[in-house]
């Protein structure tokens, strides 16, 4: 009958009960949590991707639109301005995903295109930098920034 009782009387978890769960919590958040980050990433690394393409083909308008074969006078206000880009950004400085701004510009001879891309962390700013190795003229990190120079 006492063993009865002392059964019915027990509430609650015990210590080892406790360390056992928040061991297996523990583990799944240590395997679970950096793919769950991961997907995050890869998701705005593909909006900055789009955007980057958007850009460019917008500046493509821009110089097809003139009936000239430079970028002259090109900048992120002006695709914007003149709807060569269709998105919703009131303006180019906050646009990417990350708070950063989107830079569009001639290069020195104008017939190349320069996309600068800020605020990116060191990371991110390679990982977007070796997408375009085999695709732009030069892709290259500084700082907070990538700055991309297509044809």
């Amino acid at each position: 009958m006492k063993k009865n009782q002392v059964i019915k009387n027990q509430k609650g978890l015990t210590a080892i009960e406790l360390v056992a769960v928040l061991v297996v919590v523990s583990a799944i958040l240590y395997f679970a949590l950096p793919k769950i980050l991961n997907l995050f990433s890869t998701n705005d690394d593909n909006t900055f991707r789009s955007d980057i393409a958007t850009l460019k083909s917008g500046a493509d308008r821009y110089r097809l639109g003139r009936n000239s074969p430079f970028f002259t006078g090109i900048s992120c206000p002006t695709l914007l301005s003149g709807r060569y880009i269709e998105t919703s950004w009131a303006a180019c400085d906050t646009a990417n995903p990350v708070g950063g701004s989107y830079q569009v510009a001639a290069a020195t001879d104008a017939r190349n295109l320069v996309i600068t891309v800020g605020g990116l962390s060191t990371d991110r700013c390679t990982r977007l930098r070796e997408g375009y190795t085999n695709v732009a003229l030069s892709a290259t990190c500084a700082g907070t920034n990538l700055t991309i120079t297509m044809d």
